[in-house]
């Protein structure tokens, strides 16, 4: 009767394993689409800020957009290593992050990630928003483009239409504004090449080191 209720208390226990098993993919979903609604907020909100802040013709007229955009990963950098110091982050990955390792696989991928910041933040000083999304709507056919180049990663036709057509209804944002600057289209050209490079650059320095979020940004 014993092994009888030990079984039946297993039985029970992985049915309600199953149970939650069950329910991981719906709470996964739910967590992306919330995640996906957050930064559809976040992130306009914060280009019109941008702008707001380095406009000539804005209130605050502050146009040092590296300083700008370094504010951001300092913070970043600083919330990180408090939380580590105050216990409340692990890193279960630091024993593979070697001098040698962070100035070969990180360093770069670092150095890029500065530099698609600073590259975005200078454009609002040469251009509106509008065209600024209009240019940076093509920056996934852009990463698509360098990770066939450098990882020989082979694209379907159907993807590429697929990112065809993304690029041109996201680029019809910028339908009346045309107010276009020879610097900033290179401002915008130099941010999506950095930004495609970073992608390219953690999928091939850092796939296998499977840091969490928070983790990899305290290295970075």
């Amino acid at each position: 009767r014993q092994g009888e209720a030990y079984g039946g208390a297993g039985r029970r226990g992985g049915g309600a394993a199953a149970a939650a098993g069950a329910m991981a993919p719906g709470a996964q979903k739910l967590q992306a689409l919330a995640i996906c609604a957050v930064y559809m907020v976040v992130g306009p909100t914060l280009m019109i800020i941008n702008k707001e802040i380095m406009d000539s013709k804005g209130q605050i007229c502050f146009s040092y957009p590296f300083l700008l955009s370094s504010l951001g990963l300092f913070f970043t950098s600083f919330v990180t290593h408090a939380m580590h110091l105050g216990g409340m982050l692990s890193l279960p990955r630091a024993h593979v992050v070697t001098r040698t390792f962070w100035l070969r696989n990180i360093l770069p991928v670092g150095a890029c990630h500065a530099a698609t910041l600073a590259f975005g933040n200078a454009q609002y000083l040469y251009m509106g928003v509008a065209l600024i999304q209009f240019l940076k709507a093509f920056t996934p056919m852009v990463v698509t483009l360098f990770s066939y180049i450098l990882l020989r990663k082979s694209v379907s036709t159907a993807i590429w239409i697929a990112l065809a057509v993304a690029c041109a209804g996201t680029s019809m944002t910028a339908a009346g504004d045309m107010s276009l600057n020879m610097f900033g289209l290179l401002l915008a050209v130099g941010s999506s090449c950095t930004e495609a490079i970073r992608l390219v650059l953690t999928q091939f320095a850092l796939q296998d080191c499977r840091f969490s979020l928070l983790e990899g940004q305290y290295f970075l």
